[in-house]
């Protein structure tokens, strides 16, 4: 999963102040083929500033804020507020104050496409013959993200056209009462809060959608193109992981309820957002390619526990566990659930190595695993490649110290005991550091892991894992960059039980 969150440090919020002003937003596509989108916002200010989210791009200093066009403010009387923008996606309002009621529009010029996004263009904003996809990040200039007060959110859109939100619907002219998703035409929505408006994507247009309910889980899945044929398939993915996702973690993420948008892309991709989640897929979506696609809808919602109802403290140097051991548990749980067999497996854990003995030994990156969390999408392979190398070798340690009753699993299973569940006696919302993966890791095994992290993860040491691969009866040769894993004719009995313990039968 990608990082798409960086608060702009010139926007101080002081949430009392707007406690007590109604947020809205109102967003206008004018036609079906429209160049802009227009969107008009009313909120109470927190300083001077108000700002959008800025997301990188090796084009556009400013990211997406660069895009926005014609930005004018009012104050509740509707006389024009004089703006000066101030960079980095913030604009100063002159002799405005925290506390003031102000009314904010603005158009996007719709040339996302155009540019490259350090993220992808899935974790900002593109255009399809089927409508348009947006973040919050990329969508609402916002006074601030720290209010928890409801954000109403309407759309006015060509005939045809519906708003697909990870929000609930409401009656246009009952703001606040009780609605369902935009299956029933709804075009008017609440967000619960700053957060949960900027932090969640949305898809806008004739696309397929259709709401699932799985495993206590409700799904409103956004296909377009040729996916809208394929919603069976992707129904058909995700079934078997939830369950299994709960019972590995012990609970149910933060949230119960998730917009998936889903739609063909030049490249595979996906981000994953508190209530959401975006994928793009390059190529057929059969059960023959599924070992790509399925495996990106598998990573995606393991984030919904891993990385956002668990998550780090730090803005960065977690990422070789938010991404490394969520792409590791990806690949369980698919191997586990039968939706990939062996030989993809195979191939996947062979990707894995190979991934992490580019980055150190072609491509030379000599930053730790938790610095080069920094620059994630350039460092991707040590981060996420070597990230779950280090679950994998994690997940055999832990089962030789327990005798094999035990693994990466219970990991899981305390970290969200600690830091995601329900039950942790208040300790939802509590925020994961380095140390605290340590010491859960050394408790669950039953002794020390400090030497291992301390080498692998915040040191620069190389990590042979193929010891690790003949632990669990496999053989890992290797040539520069080509890599084969291949059963140890060798492997005990107890090597064997460890491998099946880890992927199933």
């Amino acid at each position: 999963m990608k990082s798409f969150l960086r608060i702009v440090s010139t926007l101080i919020l002081a949430g009392s102040a707007a406690a007590h002003a109604s947020t809205s937003y109102a967003v206008t596509v004018a036609n079906d083929k429209p160049t802009t989108i227009h969107v008009a916002g009313t909120f109470a200010l927190v300083s001077d500033t108000i700002g959008m989210y800025v997301t990188s791009s090796p084009q556009l200093e400013d990211g997406q804020a660069g895009l926005v066009r014609n930005l004018v403010a009012r104050d509740s009387e509707g006389a024009l507020i004089d703006t000066e923008y101030a960079g980095k996606g913030d604009w100063r309002l002159v002799n405005a104050v925290a506390g003031q009621v102000v009314e904010i529009e603005y158009d996007i010029a719709l040339v996302h496409g155009d540019y490259d996004w350090g993220p992808g263009i899935d974790e900002v904003a593109y255009r399809q013959d089927d409508g348009l996809f947006f973040t919050g990040f990329s969508l609402f200039v916002v006074p601030g993200y720290e209010s928890s007060e409801l954000v109403t959110v309407s759309f006015d859109l060509p005939e045809g056209w519906r708003a697909s939100t990870p929000w609930l619907g409401v009656d246009a002219g009952d703001v606040g009462g009780d609605g369902d998703s935009g299956n029933s035409g709804d075009q008017t929505f609440r967000a619960a809060g700053m957060m949960d408006l900027v932090r969640n994507c949305l898809f806008l247009g004739t696309h397929l959608e259709e709401t699932v309910s799985l495993e206590g889980f409700t799904f409103v899945l956004a296909l377009g193109g040729e996916f809208k044929a394929q919603k069976q398939l992707f129904v058909d993915a995700m079934a078997p992981l939830l369950p299994a996702y709960v019972e590995m973690f012990g609970g149910m993420p933060n949230a119960s309820r998730y917009l998936v948008v889903i739609n063909p892309g030049s490249r595979s991709d996906g981000g994953a957002f508190p209530g959401s989640y975006s994928m793009l897929i390059k190529g057929e979506v059969t059960r023959e390619s599924a070992a790509v696609w399925g495996h990106g809808i598998a990573h995606e919602l393991a984030h919904f526990w891993n990385g956002h109802t668990i998550a780090p403290a730090s803005g960065h140097e977690e990422e070789w566990f938010k991404e490394g051991f969520t792409d590791y548990l990806t690949i369980v749980h698919l191997a586990r659930s039968g939706l990939d067999p062996w030989q993809v497996t195979s191939r996947k854990l062979e990707n894995m190595a190979r991934r992490y003995i580019v980055a150190k030994r072609l491509m030379g990156i000599e930053d730790s695993m938790r610095a080069a969390g920094a620059d994630k999408h350039k460092k991707r392979f040590l981060v996420c490649g070597g990230g779950s190398l280090v679950a994998f070798a994690l997940d055999v340690r832990i089962r030789e110290a327990t005798d094999n009753t035990a693994g990466l699993d219970d990991l899981m299973k305390a970290m969200y005991s600690e830091f995601g569940g329900v039950e942790s006696s208040g300790a939802r919302g509590r925020r994961y550091t380095f140390e605290d993966v340590v010491r859960l890791a050394g408790e669950v095994s039953g002794e020390s892991q400090k030497a291992f992290f301390q080498s692998y993860v915040d040191g620069t040491e190389y990590l042979d894992v193929v010891p690790v691969f003949d632990a669990i009866g496999l053989r890992l040769t290797t040539m520069m960059d080509e890599f084969y894993l291949s059963e140890r004719e060798s492997a005990t009995p107890a090597q064997k039980a460890m491998a099946v313990s880890i992927f199933g039968e």
